[in-house]
């Protein structure tokens, strides 16, 4: 049924030439009744489709398709070609990679730190060190007052560890460090 029609070029040009989406040819077919099944120069069977460009932002790679929405990236294979990637950085190796998945890595890529995400300890008041002093990893002085903001609001230590992603021994240790509560909001 789809060879009986005739294609948008030659109805626009009026002369009965045939033109390739793909490669750019034009030609006279020898059978004007029929559409040919394909292109003669590039034997491409989708000559008559138009090429829509697309990009994948994940690689970087530019390729032409047929489908309005392709479902993966020719070359990278990514079924998440047209989203945006989110970008980590490693604070230790100054590393920047591209995040694969939706949620937040365990370790660089580069130099596989578990704490590529917290900052080196920077000087500060006596308090800050003692709370500072019983995990690994650092936080910011405002990532402390956001836990100690949440915790005075009723959330517990697990909410907020899950919802801030700082792991839930530092959350806990600061709280224990800071708050006169004799029990803890686990």
């Amino acid at each position: 049924m789809a060879r009986n029609k005739k294609s948008k070029a030659s109805e626009k040009s009026g002369t009965g030439a045939l033109f390739c989406c793909r490669c750019s040819y034009s030609w006279r077919p020898r059978n004007i009744h029929n559409l040919p099944k394909n292109c003669p120069s590039c034997r491409s069977t989708v000559w008559m489709k138009p090429f829509e460009c697309m990009l994948c932002t994940r690689c970087g790679h530019e390729w032409k398709s047929t489908s309005d929405e392709p479902r993966r990236c020719p070359l990278c294979g990514t079924y998440k070609w047209n989203e945006v990637p989110t970008v980590h950085h490693c604070i230790k190796c100054n590393h920047n990679w591209n995040a694969k998945r939706d949620w937040s890595p365990k370790r660089c890529p580069s130099c596989r730190s578990t704490t590529w995400k917290y900052r080196e300890e920077e000087k500060g008041s006596k308090k800050d060190k003692k709370v500072k002093a019983n995990y690994m990893g650092v936080i910011t002085e405002e990532e402390i007052k956001h836990i100690l903001d949440r915790y005075a609001r009723g959330d517990s230590c697990t909410k907020i560890s899950l919802t801030s992603g700082i792991p839930f021994s530092i959350v806990y240790n600061i709280i224990l460090k800071t708050e006169d509560v004799a029990l803890i909001k686990v």
